[in-house]
């Protein structure tokens, strides 16, 4: 069953039997030892450097304060971050692996729908969040609109910007009393007791969770992928021995591919502008870092080949059997670097992961030629391309039948001249009058607007129909609405995310 599969042509290496806080600290120290000012970090917006000196210090004080007996942190804890990229996020995620606490990180765009989600299914009792305008915003709806969501957490921590009086309003606002910030986690540093052991909590790297994060939701709404220690750093070693990071200066763009075309003129442009080195790495939520063409010559289409470690092969649709080169099928991985499971779903699991032979089925078509470099050509499972984003028309599908006056919806992309496409959906209503019915497609596309992230907007409208036409065994008829966008393209932009 199993005759044509692609082995990575590098080397396997072993993987430490460690947690990855002890890696980020053996890693740390190690840049330390070489060269106390050696610059870890450097603010895209203002030009601040912050060495590996500076960062280790301030993330061991900060993982210390956490232990102080007002937080009331154990081994059973699970801290959801939510907020932009900035020095702080680093800092705690760090700080929490030295710790030895799990963590899921919710997609900054997401909106009140989304975070509600997660924090239900994950039931996350730390929130690490920024203090901007919008991320408040967003925990405020949600408190008022999911009460429920916030039933597992015990604290709150703003950062980038969060004062006392911010967290004092949220505290009123959330009716939560542990709403702390960053800053005052490094001034009560000052007072605590440094960490005995690395990581404080014990943890088993083969199969204690290290992140739990969410999927783009391709049949429904995202689901929580559960990474051990030792599949995400499988996944790093994996990415450092294909060269993936570089340490130097020089122009180099790695693309990572969620199983949809990097289009041969952009990377082309990308070439030509910067003169830049162009690379792809073919991974997923579930498997990262499986293929890069790190190891190859660029090449338009040419994901790569198989990092270390890592297996492939290429199966039949329907009888599932392995196929030779340059036969299309679904692309399936096999190595250290897979996910554990679903969180709270075995079906969904035992769906992915083939218990008898360990490969995971990714859902994307393609082929390996042969060389061993795959080739993507299509996706199994529905995503529609927003700009960078990969957005499950599925989820939005599931959130707007939420609305008293929808029975259902079927969301697709509608091509749009320079963002990729935009989203429409098609609604069905229910009976004029009932439920206040009478509802308008403005009032649709701001109700999504107005719960979900930036990136599920429907900018390409909202049509409502008579009916939504089903196929021969029950499922959405989604062929027939593409067919309804076929051959427009829309060319006035989405409007700028705020």
């Amino acid at each position: 069953m199993d005759q044509f599969v692609v082995k990575s042509k590098l080397p396997s290496h072993e993987i430490p039997n460690i947690s990855v806080g002890e890696y980020f600290l053996q890693n740390i120290t190690r840049n330390i030892n070489e060269n106390p000012q050696r610059i870890a970090f450097i603010n895209s917006e203002n030009g601040t450097k912050t060495t590996y000196s500076e960062f280790q210090k301030e993330a061991l004080h900060v993982a210390s304060s956490l232990l102080s007996d007002d937080l009331l942190l154990s081994s059973d804890d699970l801290v959801m971050f939510f907020g932009d990229n900035s020095l702080q996020y680093v800092i705690l995620i760090v700080a929490m692996a030295y710790l030895g606490l799990p963590a899921t990180p919710a997609k900054s765009a997401n909106g009140c729908f989304e975070v509600a989600q997660q924090l239900v299914d994950s039931k996350a009792s730390v929130l690490c969040i920024s203090a901007s305008q919008r991320h408040l915003a967003t925990i405020q709806q949600v408190s008022e609109q999911h009460p429920t969501a916030l039933e597992h957490l015990k604290v709150i921590i703003l950062i980038d910007g969060g004062d006392e009086t911010v967290a004092d309003t949220l505290k009123e606002s959330l009716k939560m009393k542990s709403i702390t910030t960053y800053q005052k986690l490094l001034e009560h540093s000052k007072d605590a007791l440094p960490l005995a052991t690395i990581p404080h909590f014990s943890v088993d790297p083969q199969s204690g969770t290290y992140a739990i994060i969410y999927t783009s939701g391709s049949s429904g709404l995202p689901k929580g992928a559960i990474h051990s220690h030792r599949s995400f750093l499988a996944a790093i070693l994996a990415m450092q021995a294909s060269k993936v990071f570089i340490d130097s200066h020089q122009a180099v763009v790695s693309f990572i591919y969620p199983g949809v075309k990097v289009p041969e003129m952009v990377s082309s442009r990308l070439r030509n502008r910067y003169n830049a080195e162009v690379h792809e790495l073919y991974g997923q939520t579930e498997f990262m870092g499986g293929v890069s063409s790190m190891l190859s010559v660029y090449e338009p289409g040419n994901v790569g080949e198989p990092l270390p470690n890592v297996e492939m092969k290429i199966v039949h649709l329907s009888t599932g059997f392995s196929l030779p080169s340059g036969e299309e099928g679904e692309i399936c991985l096999r190595g250290p670097n897979c996910f554990l499971g679903y969180l709270n779903n075995a079906k969904a699991t035992a769906e992915a992961i083939d218990t008898q032979t360990g490969f995971f089925r990714t859902g994307d078509v393609g082929y390996a030629d042969s060389r061993g470099c795959l080739f993507i050509t299509d996706r199994i499972k529905e995503l529609i391309k927003y700009k960078h984003w990969s957005v499950s028309p599925a989820e939005i599908e599931v959130f707007l039948q939420t609305h008293p006056s929808v029975v259902e919806a079927c969301v697709v992309g509608v091509k749009h001249a320079t963002e990729g496409a935009h989203l429409r959906a098609y609604v069905l209503l229910k009976n004029k009058g009932e439920n206040g019915s009478m509802v308008t497609e403005k009032e649709i596309a701001q109700y999504v607007q107005d719960n979900m992230g930036y990136q599920k907007r429907l900018n390409g409208g909202v049509h409502f129909v008579a009916s939504i036409p089903r196929t021969i065994i029950g499922k959405i008829d989604r062929q027939h609405f593409k067919n309804l966008v076929k051959g427009e393209v829309l060319i006035e932009k989405a409007e700028a995310e705020k």
